[in-house]
C-alpha cells in the first residue's frame, strides 16, 4: 500500500488530492513538525532532506511533490491525468509542474 507522510498546511497537499482523486488505496502518515519528527533519524532515514511530503510505493520513495505527482500520474494513465508519455503534449504539460512545487 502506498503511504504518503504528511503535515498539514505542507507541500503534500497536491498529492494527497491526486491520491484521493485516483481513488487508490493509501495510508497517511503524519510527520508532527511541532514535534520536529521531520528531523528524527527514522524519517531522515526515508527522506534525508527531512522535507515533507514523502511517498513510499512499494521500494520506492519519493520525496518532491512533482516527482512524487509524476509518479502517481504515470502510474494510473488510465485516469487522464496527464498526457500520453512521449507526445508534444506531454512536453507542454511538464511546463505546467513549476506550479505544483
Amino acid at each position: 500500500m502506498i503511504k504518503l507522510y504528511y503535515y498539514p498546511g505542507n507541500a503534500n497537499l497536491a498529492p494527497h488530492m491526486l491520491l484521493e482523486e485516483l481513488g487508490v488505496a493509501y495510508e497517511l502518515v503524519l510527520v508532527d513538525r511541532d514535534r520536529n519528527a521531520h528531523n528524527s533519524l527514522e524519517y531522515l532515514t526515508l527522506n534525508p532532506t527531512g522535507r515533507i511530503p514523502t511517498l513510499i510505493d512499494g521500494e520506492l520513495v519519493l520525496y518532491e511533490t512533482a516527482a512524487i505527482c509524476l509518479h502517481l500520474v504515470d502510474r494510473h494513465p488510465e485516469a487522464g491525468f496527464a498526457p500520453a508519455v512521449g507526445t508534444a503534449a506531454r512536453a507542454e504539460f511538464y511546463k505546467w509542474l513549476i506550479y505544483l512545487t
